[in-house]
């Protein structure tokens, strides 16, 4: 694509991978990324979502550390600061009851301001059912903890004026 012809835009790149993922009580996990942005930008390169391999944690010192090392390159290209990406994870594995494909969490974080190289941690988080027999049902049910409407990318609509994951 062609940049506007007055030359007001600005390029943002993000190269690196995701390393790793831990849940207590999970040793084979994977995860799936997407990237949420304003309406202002615009993806130039590379792939706005995708999905890690399945990784087991093994042996001792391991740690219960699931290590993924999948590498992530994307351009994107905006007018203005509002809206500024951010990567929204979802992490899965197997539940308590040993069935796979179970979401175990969420997370969210901006993607860093400044040039540089950057270790970013995301902290995840588990939805909670807002009454008691929604959490009964999600407990039973396949797929519990999971979001029913517009799925993790809904994490960055609320808190960033209007940005949302496309």
């Amino acid at each position: 694509m062609a940049a506007p012809s007055d030359g007001s835009c600005f390029h943002v790149m993000a190269t690196g991978q995701i390393e790793s993922g831990r849940y207590e009580g999970n040793s084979s996990l994977y995860c799936r990324y997407a990237f949420a942005f304003g309406d202002d930008w615009r993806v130039m390169r590379g792939v706005e979502e995708g999905i890690t391999q399945m990784s087991s944690a093994s042996g001792v010192s391991a740690d219960g550390l699931a290590v993924w090392n999948f590498p992530i390159d994307v351009t994107f290209r905006a007018t203005c600061v509002h809206g500024w990406p951010q990567i929204v994870v979802s992490v899965y594995g197997e539940d308590y009851f040993g069935r796979s494909d179970m979401i175990l969490g969420y997370g969210a974080t901006h993607l860093p301001l400044t040039p540089g190289r950057h270790q970013i941690v995301v902290r995840t988080f588990r939805p909670l059912a807002s009454s008691l027999l929604g959490r009964f049902q999600s407990w039973c049910a396949p797929g519990h903890r999971a979001f029913t409407r517009g799925g993790p990318r809904v994490l960055c609509a609320a808190g960033t004026g209007g940005a949302y994951a496309h």
